[in-house]
């Protein structure tokens, strides 16, 4: 017989959502790069695949850089 499946009730609530750093312009052109930095600070609780996740609250950043293509 499988075993049980682990135990998942994860939850993640974002506190927080920055965008910073922002760097483009206004009316770019096709083939421009845009970036932006954005953090969000979480809390997290429940258990996921069985185990509990990491002590929170917490940070988390993302930088995004993307290019304009129409």
């Amino acid at each position: 017989t499988d075993p049980d499946p682990p135990v998942s009730n994860f939850t993640v609530q974002v506190n927080a959502l920055v965008v910073t750093d922002y760097a483009g312009c206004g009316t770019c052109a096709v083939g421009s790069i845009v970036t932006l930095k954005i953090t969000a600070d979480l809390t997290e609780s429940g258990l996921l695949d069985g185990a509990p996740p990491l002590p929170t609250p917490r940070s988390s950043v993302l930088l995004v850089r993307y290019q304009r293509v129409s």
